[in-house]
């Protein structure tokens, strides 16, 4: 298929709203769209990011649960859905503003719904601007994506060198069947769909993800805790991932050199002291870990970082070079307290591997953060609650729960519809505060919400007075102020956190 031909042409790459509809202040960095930019730009194309999830207000309390029905998380759709919205109006203005020739939307599966918005808001400014999705949902099921008539093409798996080419034929006025990795249909209705793109071999060829950010909040927030990506892929096959249909389960690391400079960059040019490293895997190789601290350490760059990876890694040699690199926080994937469930979901870690690693954590007094799920359509009331008690066990610093959610592209979603469970009415359902996205063997989705709540209201109580506990000390309180001594606006909003905590229940 070939569209219009477009001299030099702009593009604007964009993460739609969805949490700020459902009332979470979740500030996250939509990484994809920043290494795509920067290759765009490598090449001179004007290119813009946006961020339309980001939160007016950070507040780290979830606002207040909405009560139990069929039709849960409908009014936070019927709010969406409304264009008269601010968050509409904001949208559309910034999208008139930019005026680009070509749209690029990344999506999880929940976003969907406020991603078609934004192209039909775009659509409406300019008709001819062409709109390309992407992201771990549109790569799960191009075919459908494709469909929507707002919808020009899809990009289907590992963006960088794939928006790349597709900008130049757009440039060029080529033909897209030309490009791999599209999915599209053609001006006939015939669905189209590319050869697939090779993964990209050589990941110290990629430019690093830009960091310009569009408003000032945004900056600020992003420059105290700054992410970053050392590999691609997962060599695990969790039945609940979604991530497998982009990278793949083979891993690529970047080299130590490499992964430094950027950090040196981060660091000593753009003043960032916090660290995420955003890999499912960074610790799998430990010799690789030893190479990239010593550089760092050669290179003067003194950061607090935070890192997850599988409980089986957690062992005394990896925790005493994190604890000396400056590592303040790891985070495990737990999933469940029953090994049956466990197994079922092939996570291949134990029940006892994971007190291990949070025993471990506590004795070199780095904070743990474990994450669980509840829900699994083959889940008994008595499996949840070893989960509950498990999660009390073992402890760890802060507990982060959510309820399965069946997602396109994972082996769960493929039993989930063979065996007739869906029941979420469209994509926006689909995430992890909504009971509602499957059927159960052995609970009502009611009692599941309830449980939930129940398990939430522990783990909110116990982070609280973790925290009240820990802002105590002279130790935290004297990291807190250096680490924000540059900064009198986030010293004042911790003060103001602080006494709040202290005469709260929050």
């Amino acid at each position: 298929m070939t569209l219009n031909k477009i001299k030099n042409p702009k593009v604007m790459l964009i993460n739609p709203p969805f949490y700020r509809f459902i009332t979470f202040s979740y500030a996250y960095n939509p990484m994809g769209n920043r290494y795509i930019a920067a290759m765009l730009r490598k090449h001179e194309y004007e290119t813009y990011v946006y961020n339309f999830d980001f939160p007016e207000t950070i507040s780290p309390k979830e606002p207040d649960w909405l009560p139990y029905s069929e039709n849960y998380g409908e009014q936070y759709k019927m709010e969406m859905d409304n264009l008269d919205n601010p968050i509409w109006k904001e949208i559309e203005a910034t999208l008139g503003k930019v005026k680009p020739d070509i749209l690029g939307v990344t999506s999880m599966t929940p976003q969907m719904n406020t991603g078609l918005m934004v192209a039909r808001l775009m659509k409406k400014i300019n008709p001819n601007c062409v709109v390309v999705f992407g992201g771990i949902h549109p790569t799960s099921v191009p075919y459908e994506t494709a469909q929507y008539p707002d919808i020009d093409v899809v990009c289907a798996g590992e963006g960088e060198l794939t928006m790349l080419d597709l900008v130049q034929t757009l440039e060029k006025g080529g033909d897209l069947r030309n490009v791999p990795g599209l999915a599209f249909f053609d001006k006939d209705g015939e669905y189209c769909k590319t050869e697939s793109r090779t993964l990209i071999a050589d990941l110290d060829s990629i430019p690093y993800p830009i960091r310009d950010f569009p408003t000032e909040a945004e900056r600020e927030f992003m420059l105290h805790r700054g992410s970053i990506l050392t590999s691609r892929g997962c060599p695990y096959s969790c039945t609940f991932c979604a991530r497998k249909p982009i990278w793949g389960k083979s891993i690529r690391y970047r080299t130590a050199e490499n992964v430094v400079d950027e950090l040196d960059y981060m660091h000593h040019e753009l003043g960032i002291k916090n660290i995420m490293f955003e890999d499912d895997t960074l610790a799998l190789r430990f010799k690789r870990m030893q190479e990239l601290f010593a550089l760092m350490e050669q290179r003067n760059i003194n950061i607090n970082y935070t890192i997850q990876t599988k409980v089986h890694v957690v062992k005394p040699e990896l925790l005493e070079l994190l604890k000396k690199t400056g590592c303040t926080n790891i985070a495990i994937g737990v999933e469940s307290g029953s090994q049956y469930t466990l197994d079922r979901i092939k996570k291949k870690i134990t029940l006892e591997q994971v007190r291990t690693a949070v025993r471990l954590c506590k004795e070199f007094d780095i904070l743990c953060n474990s994450f669980f799920i509840v829900g699994y359509p083959w889940e008994t009331k008595e499996m949840i609650q070893e989960t509950f008690d498990f999660m009390k066990e073992i402890d760890s610093s802060v507990v982060h729960l959510y309820m399965l959610i069946p997602l396109p592209g994972t082996e769960l979603h493929v039993e989930a519809q063979q065996e007739n469970r869906i029941i979420a009415k469209d994509w926006f359902y689909y995430y992890f505060q909504n009971p509602n996205a499957m059927k159960r063997d052995h609970f009502s989705n009611e009692w599941l919400y309830d449980k939930y709540l129940e398990m939430k209201e522990y783990i909110h109580r116990s982070r609280r007075d973790k925290i009240k506990q820990r802002s105590r000390s002279m130790k935290f309180i004297y990291n807190k102020v250096k680490d924000n001594i540059d900064s009198p606006k986030r010293l004042w909003y911790m003060g103001k956190r602080f006494i709040k905590l202290q005469i709260s229940d929050y």
